[in-house]
């Protein structure tokens, strides 16, 4: 359950209402209505947590990571 900035910080784990949300550095005003929207909406935490732990378990395992290390030293 996480909000990012749309500079940095993981764009390949937190995808716009799928994993998190993706908020515009300079705009504080979407960022804070974003946040009180997730505040209050319970389900969409749930959802996105869920959706978050799922992508975090299927493209970072540590089995994934491996196989990626492997490709980088044997090309």
């Amino acid at each position: 359950r996480c909000c990012r900035f749309n500079k940095g910080a993981a764009p390949e784990i937190i995808k716009d209402n799928v994993t998190g949300c993706v908020v515009d550095y300079d705009d504080k005003e979407n960022t804070l209505q974003r946040l009180v929207e997730l505040a209050l909406n319970q389900q969409q935490r749930i959802d996105l947590g869920v959706n978050a732990s799922r992508t975090v378990m299927k493209d970072f395992s540590i089995e994934k990571q491996v196989e990626k290390l492997e490709s980088i030293f044997t090309g």
